[in-house]
């Protein structure tokens, strides 16, 4: 996995959905904070399904940073096409103490971390009943 230095830009794919609709502020603060340039995509499916499927397939992927969520992230991780965490993790030494098990159990396959949680959504299940 590349390392990132100031100057550099990394290309971010997002879906274009509520939760992530703040991501332009927090790139602005990580950018003040490491001179590291964000160019954030934010995409709305079906396209957003594309591209993240040429991100995780192509020899030069169009985005250095996809925001997937833990089905697709496990497809991938299943096809060995997504690089485990761990290594990463542990180099620098970064504290997963703050996310819950069960969360970190749903981006890891095989006992290894696959993705880094950021956000949570509440899915809700309606039904309806015709009188």
């Amino acid at each position: 996995m590349p390392t990132f230095k100031p100057g550099t830009v990394v290309r971010v794919l997002q879906e274009d959905w509520a939760p992530f609709q703040n991501i332009h502020r927090t790139v602005q603060a990580f950018t003040a904070e490491t001179g590291v340039e964000v160019d954030v995509v934010l995409s709305e499916i079906p396209e957003f399904w594309e591209l993240i499927g040429r991100s995780f397939s192509e020899d030069e992927p169009p985005f250095d940073l996809v925001g997937a969520d833990e089905i697709m992230l496990m497809q991938y991780a299943r096809e060995g096409t997504d690089e485990a965490l761990d290594a990463i993790i542990a180099r620098d030494d970064y504290d997963l103490g703050d996310l819950e098990p069960a969360v970190l159990d749903a981006v890891s396959y095989e006992g290894r971390l696959y993705g880094l949680p950021y956000t949570a959504v509440a899915n809700v299940l309606s039904l309806y009943f015709a009188p």
